[in-house]
This record gives structure tokens, sequence and C-alpha cells, in this order.
């Protein structure tokens, strides 16, 4: 069993490097990260708000689900060839690249890629947002603000490749 250390350098926010080097330990295999019980289960956060980013992957994490983020849905897409299937959680309306069209192109570039099951949240629920993500190739929705006990539920769904 190895250590994982913190350090923080002068105006660089701890819990920002905490959840780094958690995350950092989780994409290594199952194992036993501070009391949680890691699986081999990725999944993708891509959302333009860091806050947004760093409170799913809190609550991903704290499921015992490995996690990666991204900025921004065209750095996810940059990086998708080298990536390794999972449940990708994405938001709908982002700059340069909205969540519809990530889902389309994520399809188009893995050939279906039924896989890799795409999950749109939104805090801006509008009439009708729930039938474009699913008609873009979206297999889930959800609305902000989510609880932690249904994020949680609904991630250990996604990863298990159950119903949704």
């Amino acid at each position: 069993i190895g250590r994982l250390g913190v350090v923080a350098e002068v105006g660089q926010d701890l819990a920002d490097n905490l959840l780094e080097v958690l995350q950092f330990a989780m994409l290594h295999g199952e194992g036993d990260v501070g009391g949680v019980v890691v699986k081999d289960i990725l999944n993708d956060v891509i959302d333009d708000d860091v806050d947004v980013r760093q409170s799913l992957a809190f609550l991903l994490s704290a499921a015992g689900l490995a996690v990666r983020t991204h900025d921004s849905a065209v750095a996810f897409l940059k990086a998708l060839p080298t990536l390794q299937d999972g449940c990708i959680v994405t938001d709908i309306r982002m700059p340069e690249m909205d969540g519809l069209e990530a889902t389309r192109e994520i399809r188009r570039m893995t050939a279906g890629g039924r896989g890799q099951r795409i999950v749109a949240m939104t805090a801006n629920a509008m009439n009708g947002d729930r039938e474009r993500c699913l008609a873009a190739g979206m297999d889930d929705y959800l609305s902000k603000p989510v609880s932690q006990e249904t994020m949680q539920r609904k991630a250990r769904e996604w990863s298990r490749g159950g119903s949704i």
C-alpha cells in the first residue's frame, strides 16, 4: 500500500489539490482510498463551470466511482480517442460546443458508441430539453440541482449498464 501526499503552494486552493490527488488515486484501478472502495469504473464530467465539475467529481467519487473532468466538450472530444469507455455526464449549455452537438459527435466518432452512456445535466431545464437530449443520442437527463443520493444512485445504474 502506497501513500499519497498533498502539497499546496501559496495562493493555491488546498481543496482543489486534494481532489486532484484523490482523482489520481481513483484512476489507478480498484482499491481503498480514504475509506472509499474504488471500482475500475470511469466517469467523465464535462462542464465549463469549475465548481460544478468539482461538485460532480466529489459526488461520483463518494459513490466509489473514478472520475475524469473536462472543462469543455471540445477538450473532451480531443481526448476521446485515447479514453476508455465509461459514462459521460455533460452540461447542455456550454460555450464553443453544447452538449447536444458533443453527443452527436461522440456517437459519430464511436460508430454509435452505445457502450458509452451519455447523460445530460442542466440548470436551465426547459420544456422539451429531455426530448432534445434523447433525440441527440443521450441516454438520460437530470436537472440541477441534483441531490447526492440521486446522483450516486444514478451513477451506479449508469456504470452497471442498468436500465435508465
